[in-house]
């Protein structure tokens, strides 16, 4: 089990000598991280019932001080050398996620990769009201895959609530892809396990995670695809949990593509792969052979001209070296070089 603190970063404590301090002591304790909480503007008046007291009443009053969450972490982070800095937690329909994702990819890689990043919902209708923001329908998509998926709770064993951590922005899960026309070109998602991305391959049990599952229910019940082709070599959706061989509705690549027809442009020096991706995804090979390739390097007077550029740059005779220039200008105007 792991501790954090919540950073003095609001209230009338808040300041950059007490989050110095009180990041540093947490750090020296042993603590595994600080925290920041998101309110990017308190209302004057407040009618949601706040969730964490009984009496439902939120605490701070519209005057208080509260620092913005990502930059209160940074402040921490160039303070300490250890302890792990999160949000806790970030609303999702208060930011935009292009620019969030930036500020803490910047933040984890100037902190050495101590960043944690927690994304919420939130339950303060009245914020939203300030940035012209939907407050009901903030958790529609998730809501949307719950709906569609009939093996979310299945997921859930593995990985937790929907929409979990991976490939997931508040309580929306991001498909990754364009859409041209009547043609979707989207991006398999991981296997999940960075760490360990062969975790999973052909597992006896275990699942792929939310972002996983939505991606292709999004294909199947959304997009309302026809059909998918696969490039590359290999993806992940064949070496999903579940048997070698007969799959069942049990196994998850069943269950990933479903009734789709399924065409995998594959490499054909690669057979007993592809036998894994017609044998646990069902699917229709269309096989090609990479053409080799050498290195063309020069020839003829291309050659000449790259030895005299070289005696050029290693001689240190003045008299040689104009001689040199003069033998590479003219060969260059011979090669129609623009050399003007």
């Amino acid at each position: 089990m792991k501790f954090g603190l919540r950073l003095p970063g609001a209230g009338p404590y808040a300041g950059p000598d007490a989050i110095v301090a009180f990041a540093q002591k947490a750090e020296a304790l042993g603590f595994d991280s600080v925290w920041m909480t998101d309110h990017i503007a308190l209302p004057v008046d407040i009618g949601s019932k706040y969730p964490y007291r009984e009496d439902g009443k939120f605490f701070w009053s519209p005057e208080t001080p509260y620092f913005d969450t990502i930059l209160t972490l940074a402040w921490a982070s160039a303070a300490t050398e250890r302890i792990n800095v999160g949000t806790s937690v970030l609303i999702a329909g208060w930011h935009h996620p292009v620019n969030t994702a930036k500020a803490l990819a910047t933040l984890d890689v100037l902190n050495g990769g101590r960043t944690i990043c927690a994304v919420g919902t939130g339950w303060m209708k009245e914020q939203f009201e300030i940035f012209n923001s939907p407050f009901e329908s903030r958790g529609a998509r998730t809501t949307e895959y719950l709906k569609l998926c009939p093996y979310v709770r299945d997921v859930e064993k593995d990985w937790g609530a929907a929409p979990g951590r991976i490939n997931s922005f508040g309580d929306d899960l991001l498909i990754q892809g364009l859409t041209l026309g009547n043609v979707f070109i989207g991006v398999q998602p991981t296997f999940g396990f960075e760490g360990d991305p062969m975790r999973l391959m052909m597992a006896r049990s275990g699942s792929p995670h939310h972002g996983f599952m939505a991606f292709y229910t999004y294909l199947s019940r959304v997009f309302a695809a026809d059909g998918v082709l696969h490039f590359g070599t290999h993806g992940a959706l064949e070496f999903m949990p579940g048997k070698q061989i007969g799959l069942s509705s049990e196994c998850w690549p069943d269950r990933l593509i479903g009734e789709l027809p399924n065409f995998y442009v594959y490499s054909v020096n690669n057979p007993s792969e592809g036998s894994i991706a017609k044998r646990r995804s069902y699917a229709e090979l269309i096989s090609y052979l990479t053409p080799p390739i050498e290195n063309a390097g020069l020839y003829r007077e291309l050659a000449g001209l790259k030895e005299m550029v070289m005696a050029y740059r290693q001689s240190t005779n003045e008299n040689e070296r104009e001689k040199l220039f003069e033998a590479i200008e003219a060969l260059s105007g011979e090669l129609h070089f623009n050399h003007g």
